[in-house]
């Protein structure tokens, strides 16, 4: 039974009720005996899901649709007590001198996540130090710490503290106040006392409890006493100082009773793919995760890519409503796991750095309008278009046509009816071309929701929708999850007027969902900054972008005997340099399907292509080539010694590149993904080598939901998927001699 569920469960070999009961037959007309059915098979998998497995949890979206998610807490718990995992993990940021290779070397955990998000402890000598709780070092200084990190090469940990004084609120009564403006740096072997033991003691003389933190003061004004807010914390960007809100004790240390308490970061994906092996679409979205606390040598292995859900009716935002919940809901209460490298029993929970996927998802998740839109870019507000009215050859043009080439031809109209549109003259073509190759304005999370709040607010002003319509194009900003109540407010006062239509509009109101749930759900998700967390994706940008449309145009510009030229070159040519993985060019394939070709293709592609079209291209087209081949390197260099030398080098590759195909031809810049280049410093500064957030390892788990979906009934497909990933994590962790709480007998 043990070795046929182990067989029936593996992700990569999925197997049907009709192979199990295949495997049955055989065993048993081999002579096996107490061979079970397929039945006892099922049980035995079901009593292995309730030991050590993941809980399938039922949801009903906000839209109305069922869904089923896999328990984040659940997988957690497995990942913090598997031996195979556990040591590799981090949970502290890690200053370096420069260099840059993991998720947590990145500015997003070093410097910008708020420090509750962050692991808000450490254990020094049998004590517990928390993050903003009144602390005392050596030399008698008092200090509220908040944020715990490592330094390179070290296992030491540092602290950012802010410095306490002590101030006379009035004769012989004195308190605390906390200068946000005077930081302190300082290793653990300058611990003195935690917040416990300061309450415990007594204070020296003139010193106040450290509880004292918060008061009145006595202030004189026109001879009269009045009473005052005390110092509380003096910010440096105020010149009155506030009140420090936070209490003595941080709610973490009462949480965990005596436990460890860690950040777990993760990097969250979600992505569309079909549920079928046909050529016929049946499009079922998921979410996965990966552990960003781990190396990227482990983070992109398939053995670490966990799933969450996924639907063929929900929605993506809507199914992220439950993973919110979820991890939400962890962040209040924390998980307790068993820490297979320390040997004890820790509280964790989950963080999101960042959301990944391809550019229409990542453009759904940051409520962006998408890459077809006057504001096609979900960072900033670079603009396609001069002017409201449609220009011809000014359309930002779908980043995945696979029709299009360089060609500044302008085709036949498709509709002859078609209104007749404003040619766009030189002048407007280079400044839209300009604007493409700077970044703009850039996107905040705080604009995007007042944005969102308008246009919700124009929907209540029972504006028209042609006016709705504008405030979107002319903002880039457009929730998917808000449109559906739009929508369905719409079809109730459709056929009503004036104060009927303004009643009905209430009424609809009363019976929806609170304002917050109208919106995305990625605003409730805490640390999430969604124009700043959707890093550039370089699988999708560069390789099935832009190298793949060079490619194409440079095969269709092509003769037959050049075609033939290049063929040959393609299957002599060495790649022995490029590395162990990259298989023999087969020059047939490269260039008779030529639009077939996948992502590990034009990898190749991108770094031998200067050498095989010397002299098949005009010089400009070759320029361009060699300025992507200078750039590719970069942007796949999995360690930076120097993020600053990087980015500058960064970002001059990325404008020669621009300039030069700019020069081959302006209507590259219809192309969004030219755009998003530009991007990338930024993003490698924030999260690290790009490579570390590619998804490639995410894609090639499309092929196991495929077989989880062919072989389920597809009556209720979230939920058996999800059953079968549950299944799947179970028998993961069993054979990774991972640890577990028996709770029941089997």
């Amino acid at each position: 039974s043990c070795t046929l569920d182990v067989l029936t469960s593996l992700p990569r070999t999925v197997t049907s009720d009709d192979d199990a009961e295949g495997l049955v037959w055989l065993l048993k007309s081999n002579g096996v005996k107490d061979v079970p059915s397929v039945q006892q098979i099922k049980e035995s998998k079901k009593r292995l899901r309730d030991l050590c497995g993941v809980r399938t949890i039922h949801y009903k979206g906000d839209l109305g649709h069922p869904y089923y998610v896999n328990s984040i807490a659940d997988l957690i718990r497995l990942e913090m007590s598997n031996p195979l995992v556990r040591p590799f993990l981090h949970f502290f940021p890690e200053e370096t001198r420069k260099q840059v290779s993991e998720a947590w070397h990145g500015q997003k955990w070093r410097k910008d996540m708020q420090p509750d998000l962050l692991t808000p402890m450490i254990r020094v000598r049998g004590q517990d130090y928390f993050i903003f709780e009144p602390t005392l070092l050596t030399g008698n200084r008092y200090c509220m710490p908040i944020k715990w990190y490592r330094t390179e090469g070290s296992n030491e940990f540092w602290c950012k503290a802010y410095s306490m004084v002590v101030e006379q609120l009035r004769p012989g009564e004195v308190a605390w106040s906390i200068l946000e403006d005077h930081t302190l740096v300082f290793s653990e072997t300058e611990l003195l006392a935690n917040a416990p033991l300061l309450l415990r003691n007594e204070p020296g003389r003139g010193i106040p409890k450290v509880d004292r933190i918060w008061g009145e003061s006595f202030v004189v004004t026109n001879e009269r006493f009045i009473n005052a807010p005390m110092t509380g914390l003096r910010k440096k960007d105020l010149d009155v100082p506030v009140a420090w809100e936070k209490p003595v004790i941080n709610p973490w240390r009462t949480r965990a009773n005596g436990k460890r308490v860690m950040a777990f970061m993760i990097w969250l994906y979600c992505d569309d793919t079909s549920g079928n092996r046909s050529k016929k679409w049946n499009e079922h979205n998921s979410f996965l995760f990966t552990a960003a606390g781990l190396p990227r040598s482990h983070s992109q292995k398939q053995y670490n890519t966990h799933f969450l859900c996924t639907s063929n009716c929900a929605p993506p935002l809507e199914m992220l409503e439950g993973i919110t919940e979820q991890m939400n809901e962890c962040f209040e209460t924390g998980i307790e796991a068993w820490d297979s490298e320390l040997r004890e029993t820790v509280m964790v929970f989950p963080v999101s750095i960042a959301d990944l996927g391809d550019n229409p998802m990542q453009s759904e998740m940051c409520c962006h309008i998408g890459m077809k839109g006057k504001y096609y870019c979900r960072k900033c507000k670079v603009w396609g278009k001069e002017s409201p009215e449609d220009i011809a050859g000014a359309e930002v043009e779908d980043a995945d046509n696979d029709t299009e080439d360089s060609s500044d031809e302008e085709g036949p109209r498709a509709n002859p009816r078609r209104r007749k549109r404003r040619k766009e003259t030189a002048e407007l073509m280079a400044a839209r071309v300009l604007r493409a190759c700077q970044v703009g304005e850039l996107r905040s999370s705080e604009e995007t929701q007042r944005e969102l709040s308008d246009q919700l607010n124009q929907v209540r002003q029972q504006k028209t929708q042609k006016d709705r319509r504008k405030k979107i194009r002319d903002s880039g900003v457009k929730d998917t999850h808000l449109n559906y109540f739009v929508q369905q407010l719409d079809k109730a006062v459709k056929n009503l007027d004036g104060e009927a239509a303004h009643a009905e509009l209430l009424r609809q109101f009363q019976n929806m969902p609170r304002e917050e749930q109208l919106y995305s759900p990625i605003w409730r998700l805490l640390g999430s900054s969604p124009n700043e967390d959707t890093p550039c994706e370089i699988l999708h940008i560069i390789l099935l972008g832009i190298v793949k449309y060079f490619w194409r145009d440079a095969i269709q510009r092509l003769s037959d005997d050049q075609k033939e030229t290049l063929t040959n070159r393609l299957s002599c040519l060495s790649v022995e340099s490029l590395g162990p993985d990259i298989s023999p060019i087969s020059g047939p394939t490269y260039v008779k399907y030529a639009g077939s070709l996948v992502g590990r293709d034009f990898r190749v592609i991108s770094q031998v292509a200067v050498f095989v079209l010397y002299d098949l291209l005009p010089e400009s087209i070759l320029a361009a080539w060699s300025a992507l081949s200078r750039l590719v390197p970069l942007v796949w260099m999995p360690e930076i010694p120097d993020i600053d030398i990087y980015v500058r080098t960064l970002e001059r590759a990325v404008d020669h590149f621009l300039d030069s195909a700019v020069t081959w031809s302006p209507r590259w810049m219809n192309k969004p993904k030219f755009h998003l280049l530009k991007h990338l410093p930024a993003d490698a500064r924030r999260f690290g080598p790009p490579i570390l957030y590619a998804t490639e390892g995410f894609e090639s788990f499309n092929a196991v939901i495929r077989d989880w979906s062919v072989h389920s009934n597809r009556q209720a497909p979230s939920r058996d998927i999800g059953i079968q990933a549950a299944e799947a994590a179970c028998i993961r962790h069993l054979m990774s001699g991972g640890s577990f709480t028996c709770t029941i007998v089997l």
